[in-house]
C-alpha cells in the first residue's frame, strides 16, 4: 500500500515532468526579438527575427516567391507577406493536421479593395507550429490555402488540444471573380472591381 506522503511525491513528479516536457525552447540570449511599428509607420522588413518554437509564427524577412498576373502578359501583383508560411528547416518536423473551426473571408474597406482570411481551430498539441502555404490564383480563379501543423517527432508532449488564430493577408486582385479555398473546402468567392 502506498503511504499519502509516496503518492504526493509520485505525484508532484509526474506534475515536474509534464512541466518541462512543454515547457518552450530556450532560447541564445543574443537574440533579439524583431519590433513591428504600427500600420502608419512603412518599413522594408524586419530586421533581427527569432523563430521560436511555438504555435505563434514570426515575420519572415523572406519575400513571396508566387506572384499573381493581372492580366495575361501584364505586369505582376506580388503576394503580401505571409507570417505561416514554411521556413527554411521545416522539413526535419513531421507534417500534421490542424481543425479548423472556422475560416472567415474579410474584404477590407480600400481601393482597391484588399482581401484576407482569418482562421481559428485547434492544434492537436500544444508542441504543434501552425503553416499555412497560399497558391495564387492562375487560370482556375481559385486561391487554394493550404493550412497544416509540424512537431518535433522526438519531441514528448501533453496530449491536448492548443487553439490558434491566424490572419492571412491575400491582398488585390485584378478584375475577375475568384473562388478562395482553404484544406481544399471552398470559404466564400471575391468579385474584384
Amino acid at each position: 500500500m502506498i503511504s499519502r506522503g509516496m503518492f504526493l511525491m509520485i505525484l508532484f513528479s509526474f506534475s515536474m515532468i509534464a512541466l518541462v516536457a512543454c515547457s518552450p525552447l530556450m532560447l541564445p540570449t543574443n537574440t533579439r526579438t524583431p519590433v513591428i511599428p504600427p500600420p502608419d509607420h512603412a518599413v522594408a522588413s524586419p530586421t533581427g527575427i527569432i523563430e521560436p518554437v511555438t504555435s505563434i509564427p514570426t515575420i519572415s524577412p523572406v519575400p513571396p516567391q508566387e506572384l499573381t498576373s493581372n492580366a495575361p502578359g501584364d505586369v505582376f501583383i506580388p503576394l503580401p507577406t505571409n507570417p505561416y508560411q514554411p521556413r527554411p528547416g521545416d522539413e526535419r518536423f513531421a507534417r500534421g493536421s490542424v481543425f479548423i473551426d472556422t475560416a472567415d473571408l474579410l474584404i477590407r474597406e480600400s481601393y482597391p479593395p484588399q482581401y484576407a482570411v482569418v482562421i481559428k481551430g485547434n492544434l492537436p498539441t500544444p508542441c504543434h507550429e501552425v503553416r499555412a502555404e497560399v497558391k495564387p490564383p492562375e487560370m482556375s480563379k481559385q486561391i487554394k490555402i493550404s493550412v497544416f501543423s509540424l512537431v518535433d517527432p522526438e519531441k514528448i508532449c501533453v496530449q491536448v488540444l492548443a487553439k490558434f488564430e491566424m490572419t492571412i493577408s491575400l491582398g488585390s486582385f485584378p478584375t475577375g471573380n475568384y473562388e478562395v479555398l482553404v484544406n481544399d473546402v471552398v470559404i466564400g468567392h471575391i468579385n474584384a472591381p
